[in-house]
């Protein structure tokens, strides 16, 4: 339901000239003179093409209401040399005359867009008086006027909101009334999604920051920068041997996870090493280790690239390659 408001002005014509009992009263033709209508009507829509859509693309409606009009008539008489054309009211003073009317109408409305409708419709309009034609016949019936029209429809406010013209209620009860427990069902998948959301966050916890969850994690606690396992464990490291008591004490070699490159930190104890190695002679067995991750055959390979990276820097820094044994130890003895 809406409520509509009308304003117009124009001019109504007919004639009697092909009426079934000739011409009325002597009046030939007329031409009613609108000085303005203005009313208020209520709309409904009653009807559509299609109910079982929350929305509708056609809608039919009706129209009522109630406006005043002021008219001034010109009749013309059927009478040779007699015209009263351009005359009105009761003297001829061309005065308006002022009368309460009821429009009531029907149409079809087309959907173009959101905003923009195109109209077809029919008004009759009532007219609480005798004269609109310029004859005053003294009898029960009273004057009306009616005209068809089509136009284009643009409906203001927000874009956010929906246009209520085409929401179609039926649907909207038809849905609940099939299925008086949606909402239900729409609330305990709510509560569902809520739990796996409060599951899923308790899945992520990593309480030392290792990288691994704490549902998976085989050793809570790591310090930070260690590096661990898929299980979150640290990772066995390879370490320098020097035979030489000149050459111990000093700090494991490690590497990152599935790696033989050397990281910058191990530079400053190859650098130690190999200044013992250089000025005090004397030889060193480098052993490389690898985690159990992956298998036995590369797990070996690894331990021995590793090893390798060891004794290459060495060399590069001045020890003699004679003095460096390199041994992958795989995944013994880590």
């Amino acid at each position: 339901f809406g409520l509509e408001g009308n304003i117009f002005r124009g001019k109504v014509s007919g004639t009697n000239q092909d009426a079934p009992g000739g011409i009325v009263n002597g009046i030939r033709d007329f031409e009613t003179e609108i000085g303005y209508s203005a009313d208020l009507r209520g709309v409904v829509n009653v009807a559509t093409v299609d109910f079982l859509r929350r929305e509708n693309s056609v809608n039919f409606f009706v129209t009522a209401g109630y406006g005043l009009i002021a008219y001034a008539p010109h009749p013309n008489t059927a009478t040779a040399g007699t015209d009263f054309k351009d005359r009105a009211g009761d003297d001829g003073d061309k005065k308006y005359v002022k009368e309460a009317y009821i429009p009531v109408g029907a149409g079809i409305k087309f959907k173009v867009s959101e905003r923009v409708s195109f109209n077809l419709g029919y008004t009759m309009h009532f007219i609480d008086g005798d004269n609109f034609d310029g004859v005053y016949a003294k009898a029960t019936t009273k004057d009306k006027f009616s005209y068809g029209y089509a136009g284009l429809e643009f409906s203001l406010g927000s874009s956010a909101k929906p246009n209520l013209d085409w929401v179609n209620p039926l649907a909207l009860m038809y849905d609940e009334l099939k299925d008086p427990s949606l909402r239900q069902e729409v609330e305990a998948l709510k509560n569902r999604v809520s739990n796996v959301e409060k599951s899923i966050e308790d899945l992520k916890k990593d309480t030392d920051g290792d990288g691994v969850s704490d549902q998976f994690d085989k050793c809570p606690g790591t310090p930070a920068g260690t590096a661990v396992d898929g299980s979150g464990c640290p990772l066995p490291v390879a370490a320098p041997v020097a035979p030489a008591s000149s050459a111990t004490g000093f700090e494991t070699i490690q590497f990152e996870f599935n790696s033989s490159v050397l990281k910058t930190e191990a530079y400053p104890t190859l650098d130690k090493l190999s200044s013992v190695l250089r000025e005090n002679g004397g030889k060193v067995a480098v052993n490389g280790y690898a985690s159990s991750e992956g298998t036995a055959a590369y797990n070996l390979k690894l331990s021995k690239d590793r090893a390798n990276s060891v004794k290459t820097y060495l060399v590069n820094s001045g020890v003699n390659a004679s003095q460096v044994s390199t041994k992958g130890m795989g995944e013994a003895n880590p």
